[in-house]
């Protein structure tokens, strides 16, 4: 039996969910697939809701992983308090770092776009001023 698309346990969103988690613990297809024992197709297909694993196979996954199976199948967690994979505090630390860079970056850019419009304006201003046409 398969979930039924759009539900809870559907395979595209459990695809979603072992990737997300697969990221989070910072693992490749190929890293994720050696320790659960599958082929790095399988876990290409699984991710991509082409292919929905075997119980066995679920549970190496979510073991592997370190997250809930039944929150991976279902997007619900089977205790209080496991409601998504764990996600270490040094990616965190280092999301925020990017996304402060990111948004210096951003400041600057927006900085030299506004110089540059200023260049172009004044670039296309006529040195010799425009006589009126004798017709107007």
């Amino acid at each position: 039996m398969t979930p039924d698309a759009g539900s809870p346990g559907d395979w595209t969103s459990f695809g979603a969910r072992m990737r997300m988690a697969r990221r989070a613990a910072r693992f490749t297809q190929p890293q994720l697939a050696e320790r659960a024992g599958l082929s790095r197709s399988s876990i290409c297909n699984i991710e991509n809701g082409r292919q929905y694993p075997p119980l066995g196979d679920m549970y190496a996954i979510a073991a592997k992983l370190d997250v809930d199976p039944v929150w991976l199948a279902t997007g619900r967690a089977s205790t209080a308090g496991v409601v998504a994979p764990r996600v270490p505090a040094a990616f965190l630390q280092e999301i925020t770092a990017c996304a402060t860079a990111l948004a210096e970056v951003t400041s600057t850019l927006r900085t030299v776009t506004r110089a540059l419009h200023a260049a172009l304006d004044i670039a296309q201003e006529p040195l010799v001023p425009r006589r009126s046409s004798p017709h107007a």
